[in-house]
């Protein structure tokens, strides 16, 4: 079974985009592969899917456009089966369907069995050999061949084919497939914003267990308290870390306001998150001032590169540790 495992925010970005450029995410299935969402393939999210979909319509970020209800095997819970006619007198599964055919011309009406000639269908009543255009199907009926009972619908029982187990309406399982449509809250998200990217930072941190404190500040040689987005902290060593958001590149003044709050703090370990890049002259400045960036415009892309930056920290923690104490 999938696990309860919330989804990353970056495969939620990853499926809006995709929902919103399909206009629908629609269910699919094959007996291989059992039902799955085959537009999402390329995204990678395996078994987990159809929970990350589920999660996100729990959460306002996709509605549903339509829903199927299936019958489920209630031991291997597949919807692979076929389905079995029983008698609804005798319990015994030797039934025969027989309709009741009409003779258009001379609205005669008998059992097919009647009509069913060694030449074809003969109306009984009238002796003409008839073609599909002369009769027409009234009805139908289930004869049992052990009991010989008659019945308009016969019980149904089910076979896994996956694992032979039988079962009925009643005892088997229900399976809802959902096709979704992104919400305006889903586009909404889409639409990022600083607030929205230094919370998910900071989700990244903690979920890899490093130290932050948000909202970190620090006085200046100037008598200047000075703001930044959040701290990291390995061993008794504190990285500041400032998000500069935008909708175009941002420009060399950022990068040296920045330069500019290190100076008055005297902070050396700095990192500096940029959405979306540089631009060239703010690379260069950057580079000239040895202010390390992690820049995209992407979030999975940010998200690599910081999750990566939050691996060495643990390593360099771990190394210093290692130093301190001789213990390895």
């Amino acid at each position: 079974m999938p696990s309860k495992e919330e989804p990353s925010f970056s495969k939620i970005l990853a499926i809006l985009r995709k929902a919103i450029s399909l206009k629908e995410l629609k269910h699919s299935w094959s007996r291989e592969s059992g039902f799955s969402y085959k537009d999402l393939a390329d995204l990678d999210l395996g078994a987990d899917e159809v929970e990350y979909l589920r999660h996100m319509h729990k959460d306002g970020l996709l509605i549903e456009s339509s829903v199927t209800t299936l019958l489920s095997c209630p031991t291997c819970h597949k919807a692979d089966y076929v389905a079995i006619m029983v008698c609804t007198k005798c319990g015994q599964s030797s039934l025969k369907k027989e309709n009741l055919l009409e003779h258009k011309a001379g609205g005669h009406a008998h059992p097919e069995s009647a009509f069913r000639t060694a030449d074809g269908l003969v109306c009984p009543t009238c002796g003409k050999k008839l073609t599909p255009a002369d009769y027409r199907i009234l009805g139908s009926w289930y004869v049992c061949e052990k009991c010989g009972a008659k019945q308009p619908q016969p019980k149904l029982t089910f076979r896994c084919l996956a694992d032979e187990t039988l079962f009925t309406e009643t005892t088997g399982e229900t399976m809802r497939l959902t096709d979704y449509k992104v919400s305006e809250k889903g586009v909404k998200m889409l639409e990022l914003d600083k607030q929205t990217l230094v919370k998910q930072l900071a989700a990244l941190a903690e979920q890899k267990r490093v130290k932050l404190v948000k909202g970190f500040s620090i006085s200046g040689n100037s008598g200047i308290t000075h703001l930044f987005d959040f701290s990291l902290q390995y061993g008794n060593h504190i990285y500041a870390v400032d998000v500069i958001y935008g909708k175009d590149q941002v420009n060399g003044s950022s990068i040296l306001a920045c330069y500019a709050k290190l100076i008055d703090t005297n902070i050396k370990n700095y990192l500096l998150i940029s959405w979306p890049q540089l631009s060239p002259e703010a690379k260069a400045l950057a580079s000239h001032y040895n202010i390390k960036v992690i820049e995209a415009s992407a979030f999975e892309d940010i998200e690599r590169s910081f999750v990566a930056f939050l691996e060495e920290l643990q390593k360099m923690e771990l190394s210093q540790s290692v130093q301190t104490t001789g213990v390895v």
